[in-house]
């Protein structure tokens, strides 16, 4: 292909409705599902792992849903814009860095009448 063209250098296409009953692309190694493209847009890698290099990844509708392996971010932070953090169980630790609430205050409320609400120690 040479540097000028600004076509498509694959174009998958059929006539058929969009639904998930059918697959646009589909890859297997030794017999065995890798990766797929179902009709309707939806893309499943059964092996294997997803890595961006560059240009980073963005989700504009749908979130993003973990089902096992949580989350690591290894650098950068975490920033949250709008909506706020909602630890529905498990708690949160903080493991350094201490917290700093810099606008609104902090409520600290318990259900329990059988655990304390807060505990402030200092092991220096």
């Amino acid at each position: 292909i040479s540097p000028s063209f600004d076509g498509k250098a694959l174009h998958v296409k059929t006539n058929r409705d969009a639904d998930s009953s059918f697959k646009m692309i589909y890859a297997e190694s030794n017999s065995v599902d890798v990766f797929e493209v179902a009709g309707d847009g939806d893309v499943t890698m059964h092996k294997g792992a997803l890595t961006v290099s560059e240009g980073g990844q963005t989700i504009s509708a749908g979130g993003l849903h973990v089902v096992s392996g949580g989350i690591t971010i290894t650098s950068g932070g975490l920033d949250v814009t709008n909506g706020g953090l909602n630890v529905i169980s498990g708690g949160a630790t903080i493991n350094s860095g201490g917290l700093d609430v810099n606008d609104g205050g902090a409520t600290i409320k318990s259900s329990s009448s059988s655990s304390d609400t807060a505990v402030i120690e200092s092991t220096a």
